[in-house]
């Protein structure tokens, strides 16, 4: 916790980034012939992202393990960096395995998804009661995946599966159902996080071809997230599923308004095409979707940022996330300009992820029991 406008105040990390060493980290929790997969046919880990990410590879330069591993892959050092520097109470994994989803070989991919939520309880969630985790699933399967939910959707500390952006289909196609009708029944978010897919974020058709530059590639996240949400909203997903909570991470939000009024306007001229809509498209947004607040991008006049935040109700539909271990790392004190009004930012800083995961109430610090103790 730390003091914001003179009071104690949770703080919730919702996008930190686990990794494996490497991927012989997930051989026992592998039977023997997916074992085979590495140690005969040298499969090394899924494919990344195309793009060689020019700040300092795409992480945070001080990230990188003393022992070579990759960022996120030290426990250690995420403690020191997100838990001890920034008195972070909470912090929610989400790893970067959603990748999977890009594997034709699908039932290895199934392998692979079990073997890794495996390790994740065992790692990372067994050792430190402060982490919570994402399963990562195979949407390559949904029924599959379904079952993985269930088999793990229950234990404490899970509080969400995590999709890729792009996928083999748009996220709201009927095939998913399965998928979210499972995330429901055991009480999970459904997070998305941008991904590479054929090499973009944004599929190649959406944005005209595939970028030539990083920086492209980056700035298209917002597109990608656009398409997305359209899709799940004029798919009915969201109506479907009502009790579903959607979080789209690290995608920015400043976006949002524009999407709610352009659906909002198309909706009222063309609902007989989706007569599955019985409420306008925004009300579905502003009722079950949150967004993580990396990245913030703060405009010159930052009273344009805080009119933003209000025409989607920001305030109460945002969730802080440093994005650790990546180089565009936001941390709890300077995400936000001062001007932001402070219970705003009580309310993305923590509480509003406490809502929607159920997370316990931490304890203050103990000087602000002592201060409480000592007071008349």
């Amino acid at each position: 916790m730390r003091k914001v406008g003179g009071e104690w105040t949770a703080i919730v990390d919702a996008d930190v980034h686990e990794s494996l060493r490497s991927i012989n980290d997930l051989m026992p929790y592998l039977d023997a012939p997916w074992q085979r997969y590495i140690t005969e046919c040298r499969f090394t880990g899924i494919p990344g992202d195309p793009y060689v990410a020019t700040a300092h590879g795409g992480r945070r330069a001080d990230s990188w393990p003393a022992d070579g591993g990759p960022p996120g892959s030290d426990y250690d050092l995420v403690r020191q960096h997100v838990f001890d520097e920034h008195n972070i109470d909470y912090l929610i994994l989400t790893g970067h395995f959603y990748r999977l989803s890009t594997m034709p070989q699908s039932d290895f991919a199934v392998a692979l998804m079990s073997a890794y939520n495996d390790w994740l309880i065992d790692t990372w969630l067994a050792r430190d009661s402060r982490i919570y985790g994402s399963l990562q699933v195979a949407l390559q399967d949904p029924a599959a995946t379904a079952r993985e939910i269930d088999r793990l959707g229950s234990h404490p500390q899970i509080v969400q599966i995590v999709l890729p952006c792009v996928a083999q289909l748009a996220l709201g196609h009927p095939a998913y159902h399965p998928v979210y009708e499972a995330a429901v029944r055991n009480g999970l978010a459904v997070a998305v996080h941008p991904s590479s897919f054929s090499g973009s974020a944004a599929s190649a058709a959406l944005v005209g071809s595939h970028p030539r530059t990083y920086l492209e590639y980056h700035q298209n996240f917002a597109l990608a997230y656009q398409a997305q949400l359209t899709n799940l909203v004029l798919e009915g997903v969201l109506d479907r599923f009502p009790e579903m909570r959607l979080v789209l991470l690290e995608g920015g939000f400043t976006w949002v308004p524009h999407l709610m009024w352009t659906l909002d306007a198309h909706w009222r001229s063309l609902q007989l095409e989706v007569p599955w809509l019985r409420r306008r498209p925004s009300e579905y947004i502003l009722e079950q979707v949150t967004f993580g607040t990396q990245p913030v991008v703060v405009p010159d006049d930052v009273e344009h940022l805080i009119q933003v935040v209000q025409m989607f109700d920001g305030q109460d539909r945002l969730l802080f996330a440093t994005d650790y271990p990546h180089w565009d790392f936001d941390s709890p004190t300077q995400f936000l300009p001062a001007s932001v009004p402070t219970e705003w930012r009580r309310r993305i800083l923590g509480s509003n992820a406490l809502q929607l995961y159920g997370l316990p109430q931490p304890a203050e610090p103990a000087e602000a029991a002592s201060a409480r103790r000592a007071a008349p």
